[in-house]
């Protein structure tokens, strides 16, 4: 029996069909219908199996009450355990349910798994709007994608590798597997992994891979390089040379964390992941700023508080201009 989120069962997708439900229900059950594309594809297989199954009908010489009393007297000669359970289940149920609900039952061993399994590879795309979305994964892998971000993947992740297309920015937490490896796929870029925890942030002309647990190999063309907890690299679109670097700080956790960890962190670097965060752009007007050191967490901080600290610790200005911020 499908449970997904707000609670949706069989036995109410049965009440839907047959028209029983009262409005409050139907208005429940087309809500989880809308609210995911998986959700939509189960009601579809679930509508075709009501369908045919109601193809499967009594002979006209004999009354479905008659019928039903033959199906109680059948249940009498069940253990007294057997008993219990079915007019456990009677009570709770009108006799047309529960005879559509067996029907279906006989129904899904023939006709749902087939349908579902044929449905289930049929290409997912998700993506992330105005602000940072989780997304679990058909092996139960997580994927945190950032705004702007888009993920793509089979439906049922079933095969020999657990493939998925990635644009933008997400954080994923991959769940062991030593026969299928995760692999993520940005421009001509592969990261394969069997499980761990990594973030890959793509911004049109180059790509950073930083792995917070496991290991990481990431190939490009001809050049393969393993990354461990700790390490990252940096791939440039117009370089097809890259290598290992130690990961020195936490900003890129900040769209999952909520969170700007700097340690020992470039004003620039810091600047950079200010103005993704807000939707603003920030200006180093001195070059002797940038490489500037700072060491802070700002939690849920509002941009104004933040940039109150950068200019007290470094005794700089700070001039705003609608959209635009400079630091002088």
């Amino acid at each position: 029996m499908f449970n997904e989120q707000n609670d949706m069962n069989d036995e109410l997708l049965v009440s839907y069909l047959l028209g029983e439900a009262p409005s409050s229900l139907r208005h429940r059950v087309e809500q989880w219908i809308g609210s995911d594309p998986a959700h939509q594809r189960y009601f579809d297989h679930f509508q075709l199996i009501w369908n045919t199954s109601r193809q499967i009908t009594l002979p006209s010489s004999v009354s479905e009450e008659e019928a039903w009393r033959r199906f109680q007297r059948r249940t009498t000669q069940a253990s007294a355990q057997k008993q219990g359970a079915v007019r456990s289940f009677v009570s709770v149920l009108s006799w047309r349910r529960a005879a559509a609900i067996l029907v279906l039952c006989i129904s899904v061993l023939s006709l749902f798994y087939v349908i579902w399994n044929k449905n289930t590879s049929a290409p997912v795309t998700v993506a992330a709007e105005g602000s940072a979305i989780e997304k679990l994964l058909p092996d139960g892998s997580t994927a945190v994608l950032n705004k702007h971000a888009s993920i793509s993947y089979a439906g049922s992740m079933k095969g020999e590798q657990r493939k998925v297309t990635l644009k933008g920015e997400a954080f994923f937490k991959v769940v062991p597997d030593k026969t299928k490896p995760f692999i993520v796929t940005v421009n001509d870029i592969t990261v394969t992994v069997v499980g761990t925890a990594f973030n890959v942030r793509n911004t049109g002309d180059e790509t950073e891979i930083i792995v917070e647990s496991g290991v990481v190999k990431v190939a490009r063309n001809n050049t393969t390089i393993t990354l461990q907890a700790g390490e990252r690299t940096l791939i440039k679109d117009d370089n097809t040379q890259f290598e290992k670097q130690q990961s020195t700080d936490q900003l890129y956790n900040y769209y999952r964390s909520k969170v700007f960890v700097c340690d020992n962190t470039p004003l620039w670097k810091l600047a950079e992941t200010l103005s993704e965060a807000y939707g603003v752009k920030i200006i180093i007007e001195r070059p002797e700023l940038r490489d500037y050191p700072l060491t802070a967490t700002f939690k849920e901080e509002s941009i104004d508080n933040i940039l109150s600290v950068i200019a007290e610790t470094f005794d700089i200005a700070v001039s705003k201009n609608d959209q635009t911020i400079i630091l002088k």
